[in-house]
């Protein structure tokens, strides 16, 4: 249990206690720990005199304040201090208080020093081998660096600086914007989340969507922060983040700190675009604005040029499995047109029967969930990102 809270404090990036990848972390902390209180407990136990000594150093500072001690025992506490006795022993006084005694018969009352105080040297010797065993256990043991496309490093400040990229997993260059499939994880199996991600992931998605919704802004409620840091344990994907919430200003830190790539706010939820914008880019991720059915698409034709992605609901927010509405097709068209290098995205209802409408009118990012959790993954995600290079982006080359 100790090993395990020290872990948890010294590290920069917290790591959840039940996370399954940690289990082998924590038990050889735990030996380390015991191993070290052990070979303390060896280290005073190994000669007596070393504890008494301990004792001798306490009742030396006592000493000092205390006038009515003589001269002879001030040189003796000075002498054990100095190491120039080396031989003492604890003893009974003809009074049957506790004495030090020198071989030559000195003697210094044990009491000035006081039994719960002189506890505290070997306390302190205990708990600080502890805290040098708890920081090899962090060094020894904390999750190694991440590679190109691996789980976000932090800043002291708790800050993401994402090593992972948006862009299509294939590597194939496009000459404008690239098919990016999304799979949308309200559709994933949650009680084996972190298996369907990878499911999809190796089918051939390109990041994984996931959305948060706070039961107020939409009326569902899906996950929070702590939900998607232990995901991040177990996957190398680039997050995309749907925040569908109320005060999408008070979710930048913590997503920041869970590990979250880009982070995509409704215009509709928004006191301030243009802070918000710049605080989730402070904060080390990719910016991105949403907009539901009914909101007019040049409400975010003033922030296009300093945000990374537009996305066009093409449902109403809150629930998964819903229809593809067609009649959002011409905001995307407009977008397209008006921005022709834009990160255009779509949301809702996507699937190899819908997607060649959103193609044409140029989205680029298709956010599909059911229709990509199949038992043929590859070859739904294949199909939506042929139409998008058939009637948008263009083939690539490897």
């Amino acid at each position: 249990f100790f090993s395990r809270a020290m872990y948890s404090t010294m590290t920069t990036e917290y790591q959840p206690l039940v996370a399954q990848s940690d289990n082998k972390k924590w038990v050889v902390g735990a030996a380390a720990c015991a191993a070290g209180f052990v070979a303390m407990m060896g280290l005073l136990s190994l000669d007596s005199n070393n504890t008494v000594q301990l004792y001798a150093v306490r009742a030396a500072q006592s000493v000092r304040a205390a006038p009515a001690v003589t001269a002879s025992q001030r040189q003796f506490v000075a002498a054990v201090q100095s190491g120039k006795v080396s031989k003492v022993d604890l003893a009974v006084a003809a009074d049957g208080s506790m004495v030090l005694q020198s071989a030559d018969g000195q003697q210094v009352p044990v009491s000035l020093a006081g039994p719960s105080q002189n506890l505290w040297a070997p306390v302190l010797l205990m708990g600080s081998a502890l805290v040098a065993v708890g920081l090899a256990v962090k060094h020894f043991f904390a999750p190694a660096s991440a590679p190109a496309r691996s789980v976000a490093m932090f800043s002291a400040t708790g800050t993401a600086t994402p090593t992972r990229t948006w862009g299509p997993a294939s590597g194939k260059k496009y000459k404008g914007v690239a098919p990016i499939i999304c799979p949308s994880l309200l559709a994933a199996d949650l009680a084996n989340l972190a298996a369907d991600s990878k499911r999809v992931m190796d089918a051939g998605a390109d990041v994984l969507h996931v959305d948060v919704m706070d039961g107020h802004f939409v009326p569902n409620l899906s996950w929070g922060a702590p939900v998607i840091k232990c995901l991040r344990q177990h996957s190398d994907a680039f997050f995309d983040t749907h925040l569908m919430v109320s005060n999408p200003e008070d979710f930048i830190a913590p997503m920041a700190d869970a590990g979250v790539d880009q982070f995509t706010f409704h215009i509709e939820a928004a006191k301030d675009v243009n802070q918000l914008i710049k605080d989730i880019k402070a904060a080390g991720m990719k910016v991105g604005i949403s907009i539901k059915p009914k909101t007019p698409v040049e409400w975010v034709f003033p922030y296009m040029e300093d945000i990374d992605l537009i996305l066009i609901m093409t449902v109403e927010p809150g629930f998964g499995g819903q229809s593809f509405m067609e009649d959002m097709m011409p905001k995307v068209q407009t977008l397209r047109e008006k921005f022709p290098d834009a990160e255009i995205q779509v949301d809702g209802g996507l699937s190899p029967a819908t997607i060649d409408a959103a193609a044409k009118a140029g989205a680029n990012a298709i956010v599909a969930g059911s229709a990509t959790f199949v038992e043929d993954a590859k070859g739904a995600i294949d199909a939506l990102r042929a139409s998008v290079e058939e009637y948008c982006t263009g083939p690539g080359e490897e």
